[in-house]
């Protein structure tokens, strides 16, 4: 029987991650690389903590390349060739120092086969993994598609290797070259078509979408506690997971695209111990109408999306929460480097730390390209509860808040910097009896509390609908 709605409405109280809005009241807006010159058209992007930026394009000149920008002069990582003959279509992942692996297929010349590589530019290009030319044995590799990639630089990716004898080519799922879950038990492919559809944290824990051999297919994370079941089809729970692109914070917490039912597509969040809870759960029940199918989370708990609203018709945007007046990064018709926005796409590596996003964007003048948006914070406020006045309350709030050292603008982060210390009381010492300040974001509890209220009535009104 499929569990009701108001069944995950009461488990989303016990979600561990945070999932709040973000305390930022605009944006600065970045265009990394656009199609005006030598670039005919782009894939969603990744972004490292430095706000540098990977993406691959496609060029005017019928051929293709990976490259890396931060604002200003391109690095090309690599480029169609004497070496290369072509790359994957994806999103190449990059870590914390720069270096961008992405997946390829090598001229002759260049030393032949599909392989994933990792490069910071042209001439520093290694390979982690290359398929084997001559007597290949069972268990050697035999190809890849995409790979995404953590701060620490480990690569992880969907790819295949040679099986026993009589056996064929076989699937598996790999973190840097150890084989992590193979097609011999009850998995069938990993990833989609294209290899996309996997996340790999700073604990080389992998969260990856699959297929199982008795048709189901889910969403599973693999790691040091082994392998578990985040959601699947086969539970009555979850109708598709077509081309979803789940991502896993260094927490263990898990963001994804599923269908709850056929051609209803919702977000859940789910913590690495099983067990997915909606983030948003449309079709009449919340403004949004549909969502984007990579959704980004980091190690706060942020995260990205691209959706689009109910009733637009047309034109979608990115969100980094429920509200889509508060929560919006960019939206069709905003204005967007000389043009307006059309369309804007996220991979769910295209949020860091420091809440940059990285979106490919389509613009209203048919330019298309990679952007970059930097969030400018709110001026500081120590009026942690909220009541528009700084005073006692606020101080005893900051007093538990810095027992942790860490924390949120609700628990005594008055400068936005997510540590609670001695400039935050400075800055209450400041702000002592001053009113009518700006009340700080929510915290995460509150957050979800009102997320869940609001889908609750959205759950009655559907019953009353049906009824």
């Amino acid at each position: 029987m499929r569990r009701s709605l108001l069944v995950w409405l009461v488990a989303a109280h016990g979600l561990l991650i945070s999932a709040a809005t973000q305390s930022w009241s605009a944006y600065a807006f970045t265009s990394i690389a656009d199609s005006s010159g030598a670039f005919l058209d782009f894939n969603t992007p990744s972004v490292n903590s430095s706000g540098q930026v990977a993406f691959r394009a496609s060029l005017d000149n019928g051929g293709g390349g990976v490259y890396r920008g931060q604002g200003g002069a391109l690095t090309t990582i690599a480029e169609t060739g004497s070496t290369y003959q072509g790359f994957q279509y994806q999103t190449p992942g990059i870590d914390a120092n720069g270096n961008v692996a992405f997946t390829a297929v090598r001229r002759p010349e260049g030393g032949g086969g599909e392989g994933v590589f990792i490069g910071n530019g042209p001439s520093t290009t290694i390979h982690i993994l290359t398929p084997t030319t001559t007597a290949p044995q069972p268990g050697d590799f035999a190809g890849a598609a995409a790979v995404v990639m953590n701060d620490e630089g480990t690569p992880a990716f969907a790819g295949a290797f040679v099986g026993p004898p009589l056996q064929g080519i076989r699937a598996g799922l790999y973190v840097g070259t150890a084989l992590v879950a193979n097609d011999f038990g009850a998995f069938a492919s990993f990833a989609d078509s294209l290899g996309r559809g996997l996340d790999v944290n700073n604990h080389n824990a992998v969260v990856f979408k699959a297929a199982r051999d008795d048709n189901s297919s889910g969403i599973f994370v693999v790691g040091a506690g082994g392998l578990a079941t985040i959601a699947d089809t086969s539970s009555g729970d979850f109708a598709s997971f077509n081309f979803s692109v789940p991502a896993i914070n260094d927490a263990g917490d898990i963001i994804f695209w599923a269908e709850p039912q056929p051609f209803v597509d919702a977000l859940f969040t789910s913590s690495a111990a099983g067990g997915g809870q909606p983030l948003v759960f449309l079709d009449g029940s919340g403004p949004f109408a549909h969502f984007g199918k990579s959704p980004a989370i980091n190690n706060l708990g942020q995260i990205a999306f691209d959706a689009f609203l109910d009733g637009t018709g047309v034109g979608n945007g990115i969100f980094t929460g429920m509200d889509p007046s508060s929560d919006a990064v960019v939206f069709y018709g905003d204005p967007l480097f000389n043009s307006s926005l059309a369309t804007a796409t996220v991979s769910n590596q295209s949020i860091n730390e420091a809440g940059q996003i990285a979106f490919h964007y389509v613009l209203a003048n048919g330019l298309s390209g990679i952007g970059l948006a930097t969030p400018l914070p709110q001026g500081d406020s120590a009026d942690f509860d909220g009541d528009q006045d700084v005073d006692g309350a606020d101080l005893l709030i900051w007093q538990r808040g810095v027992a942790a050292g860490t924390g949120s603008a609700a628990t005594g982060d008055a400068n936005g910097d997510h540590d609670v210390n001695g400039q935050d009381l400075a800055i209450w010492k400041q702000q002592f009896g001053q009113a009518n300040l700006a009340a700080p974001v929510p915290e995460p509890a509150a957050w979800w509390g009102a997320l869940s209220m609001g889908l609750w009535a959205a759950a009655a009104a559907r019953r009353e609908r049906c009824a």
